[in-house]
């Protein structure tokens, strides 16, 4: 299970993300790939495994909104 989380989630969406940093430029001195994990961190955390152990339920849409405007509130400080 966890080889296909990493080969279908991380390995296929990573590239997409650093692709998009590499698009938007930046102020700082982090590299893309620092910025994207960065990103990843805290957009997903370890929301992956909570799910897969069956520790936490399916999220909200509510929820996801949060989540996505959090991790995109703390990547504006990074930038």
């Amino acid at each position: 299970l966890g080889l296909l989380i990493e080969q279908h989630g991380r390995q296929a969406i990573m590239p997409l993300i650093i692709q998009l940093f590499d698009q938007l430029g930046k102020r700082t001195t982090k590299s893309s790939e620092e910025l994207a994990a960065t990103f990843k961190d805290l957009l997903i955390g370890d929301l992956q495994i909570r799910r897969v152990i069956g520790a936490l339920e399916p999220l909200s849409q509510n929820e996801i909104d949060a989540r996505v405007k959090r991790a995109i509130t703390h990547m504006k400080i990074l930038l």
